[in-house]
């Protein structure tokens, strides 16, 4: 085939940039890392907290199985006021929340002084009828 041929196959400006344009919309998208929630959570467990009293307990174990899914771990999650301010969580009401999540057999604590409390989220049995 001769030079002057493939002339005739060449796109002109205008297609050229129509062409290049077509192709940038079929590129995948670059892929954005945002926090996340990893699960799974057992409902049983999310339910018995949910019906602690105050919002505070939920937020503070929602919180925690963030921090575990970080860790890719359940066990001994240190639990300090930084990690928890996103959450809108006071170092006081930390405290509070986490007695109610330990009493109601969700969480346990180890708590010592100076330190921030390394917290286990526990296993829950499902209630059956």
């Amino acid at each position: 085939m001769h030079p002057r041929d493939l002339e005739s196959f060449r796109l002109s400006t205008p297609e050229r940039e129509i062409a290049s344009l077509d192709n940038r919309e079929w590129t995948k998208p670059k892929r954005r890392r945002h926090p996340f929630l990893k699960g799974p959570i057992s409902l049983a467990w999310l339910c018995k907290a949910a019906q602690l009293p105050g919002k505070f307990p939920l937020v503070v174990g929602l919180a925690l199985y963030h921090l575990a899914g970080l860790r890719k771990s359940q066990d001994e999650l240190v639990l300090s006021s930084k990690r928890l301010e996103p959450f809108g969580v006071k170092r006081r009401t930390t405290y509070d929340a986490l007695a109610k999540l330990e009493e109601a057999g969700l969480v346990s604590v180890l708590r010592r002084p100076g330190c921030c409390p390394r917290v286990t989220i526990l296993d829950v049995e499902e209630e059956r009828p």
